[in-house]
């Protein structure tokens, strides 16, 4: 079967980094996909995006850090009210 790897992101209120993922140590895990979850405030599922990861190291895999900006081209998942 697939590997999938989850990272989810949830706004605080107060301003943080935009860096979402540390790039290195993510991969040193074995993952088939990478799946970002993006939730509101109240934890309701906002959007999801998923990526491969031969792609994800072909595209990020000589950086440091990844933003919710690079997100922005991977493959969306349909959310309907908040679930999958």
């Amino acid at each position: 079967g697939k590997k999938y790897q989850v990272k989810a992101h949830r706004p605080a209120g107060v301003k943080i980094t935009t860096a979402l993922f540390n790039i290195p140590a993510l991969l040193k895990g074995e993952w088939d996909y990478l799946v970002y979850v993006r939730y509101n405030e109240k934890y309701v599922i906002q959007e999801i995006k998923r990526i491969g990861r031969k792609k994800f190291e072909k595209e990020y895999g000589n950086r440091m850090s990844l933003s919710l900006k690079a997100t922005e081209e991977w493959e969306k998942l349909e959310v309907n009210n908040g679930k999958v």
